[in-house]
């Protein structure tokens, strides 16, 4: 398809491609090579109304053939234009499938000769109990049980089979998560496949004879019969790519196809498209996932589809809803290779705020690449203080980005100096205190995009009695098995500091020594009584407030604080509340803190300030704030209300299931248990938004700081020091941070 049909088309992306021979070499673009014209510009095909993920999606005929459930399980067609809708086939194979009965369909696909095939899992006779999978092909004009055993005795499967492929010569491949069986045209067992990346729709498929399947970011290519590999081959992946664990917590992911035009092998993943010259001897770039929705941290690669006229389709999933989405990527000659406008984003960590909003904002401006650059990788050796000093070098020099995310910067420091520029007028609908948050002389010079709130779940009447860690301390003493969670398993300094935050700094960021000394003892005495008794999840499990809320459910713990990200782990909470009568409150009481993230400003040395406020406003956007990438609260307040109306609430039926394994602190045995969460009703609703229009007080964290006090009281509480030494040498170190 792609050499064949356009290889004049491509010769500017096949010089800027990523080209291997038998290892990677990056290709620097020349000033020549970023003038040159034509690229794949990324188009949306929105699937049919109320289909939420296909049961298969091909090219049959230079058309698109998708297979679904929308109210009902249909077959559509579509030609491939944006401005074409998908025109529903009546045909007798899905009339036919109201004679099974159907619990669950996995997937479809079809044969060679266009007979269909479904695997789906069958009704159970026991209501307790899931039915079996069955793979059935329609033939004669009914559906017909194919005679083959999806779960052979003596392979010890774990897990259902969730996807299968029909070869050439009428044999299976079936996946299951981190197994491939394959089955030949009688349904006899012929082989195994097992790979360390679970399986999807699109991450393997057959072409005459051969398996090809990602595993472990490379290409493995096996003889169906014999089962011998044939190929290994290395391919191209981003940072994106080998990092990508959102909320799912899914694995890289990358989609496998065949170019029925060319015969070659291509795939895709969150760097790109790519196509597979000689078997793998040669890699051609075609898209560049940079520029496309895949930046996107919530959307996921699920499948590729070369069109046949060297359009290419590529099916997601974004990981937050749940719900699949096709983009076509159309050769556009007229489309700079590069675009001609860039825009410079930094920041000290990655930020999923800033990937998610590039995605669609380079789609809607194809003249504009956002050039996102991460101080702190995690791999590179990269220090904080190494970081903020090459940051202020390059600000003082005019070499700075356009627009900056200044968490953990002394963005009141920022301000002072000139460094920021006034954002200018702000959309009416952000919550007025916190998007004010960095005021001056009536002009407001950062926005923070999301905030974060420090809340205490605990019984009813707890809270007044622990408003600073003296009386939690003393709260905790008179507790027969003292259980606090928090958001880490270390000390608990390290979640409740930058609770009490306001009470160890000062505005001006110098150290309140009295207080910071009472709490930091406080907190000492805390972690001995809690120090002989076994975390409740083990050490094992990220805590959060879902975490948590099931923890103090089961009895696991008393009392929780920590920092609320999502609005979605609101369920956490609201069911502790139903069910065992914890309340929810902002903590400590009265202070009413909220602590800013993503906090984004316009460098003043920016000849693009136009353009970076453009996408400062794009972020704020409701459609942008009602993704959720677990950074915390949408400052924009009509987002916080739609997330919340995204769901109902359902007393007899959880949104979801959580379950997990704790550690009974008294008898040392794991207790395993599953709640259903429920979404919060329209009471709850309306109390958190009154707590959060009653939020404040700005909790500013400077991250050296933060390293300053951590490393200091560290040594205090594992006895390498005394706790006035600690202060001590807290004072002394803040204080010369800030005359530098």
């Amino acid at each position: 398809m792609y050499r064949n049909k356009i290889m004049i088309k491509a010769l500017s992306v096949f010089l800027s491609s990523v080209l291997f021979f038998g290892g990677c070499a990056v290709h620097n673009e020349t000033p020549e090579e970023q003038a040159a014209m034509g690229r794949f510009v990324e188009d949306v095909i929105p699937f049919p109304e109320g289909l939420e993920s296909p049961y298969y999606l091909g090219m049959d005929d230079e058309r698109l053939k998708l297979v679904g459930w929308a109210g009902e399980i249909s077959l559509w067609t579509h030609s491939g234009e944006t401005d074409s809708d998908w025109e529903k086939q009546d045909v007798p194979f899905i009339k036919a499938l109201d004679n099974l009965e159907i619990e669950h369909v996995a997937s479809f696909d079809f044969g060679a000769d266009g007979t269909p095939y479904c695997l789906y899992r069958a009704v159970s006779s026991n209501p307790d109990q899931w039915g079996e999978h069955v793979l059935a092909a329609y033939r004669q004009g009914a559906w017909q049980a194919i005679e083959i055993d999806l779960y052979p005795e003596s392979l010890n499967i774990n897990g259902s089979a969730e996807d299968f492929r029909v070869t050439e010569d009428g044999g299976f491949l079936v996946s299951y998560y981190y197994l491939i069986l394959s089955f030949d045209s009688n349904g006899a067992y012929t082989g195994q496949y097992r790979v360390d990346t679970r399986m999807s729709k699109g991450f393997f498929m057959n072409d005459g004879g051969v398996m090809s399947v990602f595993n472990k970011g490379r290409i493995e290519r096996y003889d169906f019969g014999g089962g011998a590999q044939l190929a290994d081959i290395a391919i191209q992946q981003g940072t994106a790519d080998r990092d990508f664990n959102f909320m799912s917590g899914s694995p890289p992911q990358t989609a496998i196809a065949k170019d029925a035009a060319s015969g070659d092998l291509c795939y895709a993943n969150k760097s790109g498209v790519y196509q597979l010259i000689n078997d793998g001897q040669l890699m051609e770039k075609l898209v560049d996932g940079a520029l496309t929705s895949f930046v996107k941290p919530t959307m996921s690669v699920r499948q590729i589809i070369p069109g046949g006229n060297g359009d290419i389709f590529l099916c997601g999933r974004d990981e937050v809803s749940y719900r699949s989405h096709l983009f076509r990527y159309r050769y556009d000659g007229s489309v700079p290779t590069v675009p001609g406008t860039q825009l410079a984003v930094h920041s000290l960590y990655d930020s999923p705020t800033i990937r998610q909003a590039m995605g669609d904002f380079q789609r809607d401006n194809p003249d504009v690449v956002i050039k996102y650059t991460v101080s702190i990788s995690g791999d590179d050796g990269v220090t904080l203080a190494d970081a903020q000093r090459t940051l202020s070098t390059e600000i003082l020099a005019g070499k700075g980005p356009d627009l900056l995310l200044l968490d953990g910067l002394p963005v009141y420091d920022y301000i002072d100096k000139g460094i920021l520029s006034p954002v200018g007028d702000l959309p009416g609908n952000l919550h007025p205190a916190i998007s004010g948050t960095f005021s001056s002389g009536g002009e407001i010079y950062a926005v923070p995009v999301h905030y974060t709130i420090p809340l205490l779940l605990a019984a009813e009447g707890v809270a007044a009695s622990v408003q600073t860690p003296a009386a939690l301390a003393s709260h905790l003493s008179q507790q027969q098995n003292p259980r606090i969670g928090l958001d880490a398993v270390n000390y608990p300094m390290f979640d409740l500091q930058r609770v009490y935050w306001h009470r160890w700094f000062e505005a001006d960021g110098r150290v309140n020594a009295e207080n910071m000394k009472e709490d930091l003892q406080a907190i000492g005495e805390i972690d001995a009584l809690l120090k002989d008794i076994p975390h409740p999840d083990g050490g094992t499990m990220g805590a959060d407030f879902i975490t948590n809320s099931l923890l103090y459910s089961h009895g696991g713990i008393g009392l929780y604080i920590g920092a609320l990200y999502s609005i979605e782990n609101l369920g956490g909470p609201f069911t502790a509340q139903i069910e065992h009568g914890a309340a929810l409150s902002v903590y400590p009481a009265g202070h009413n803190g909220y602590i800013p993230t993503d906090i984004a400003g316009i460098l003043s040395s920016s000849s693009r300030q136009e353009l970076a406020r453009e996408f400062l406003l794009y972020m704020l956007n409701t459609t942008q704030q009602t993704y959720d990438v677990g950074e915390g609260i949408p400052v924009n307040m009509d987002a916080v209300d739609a997330i919340l109306a995204s769901r109902e609430y359902d007393p007899d039926d959880g949104f979801w299931s959580f379950g997990m394994t704790a550690v009974d602190p008294e008898t040392g045995e794991a207790v395993s248990f599953i709640d259903d969460i429920h979404w919060p009703d329209k009471a709850y609703q309306d109390a958190f938004v009154a707590m959060i229009k009653g939020l404040s007080a700005p909790i500013v964290i400077d991250l050296l700081q933060e390293q300053i006090v951590i490393e200091e009281a560290t040594g205090y509480f594992e006895g390498r020091q005394t706790l006035q030494d600690a202060v001590n040498a807290i004072t002394e170190k803040v204080g010369l941070m800030l005359k530098e």
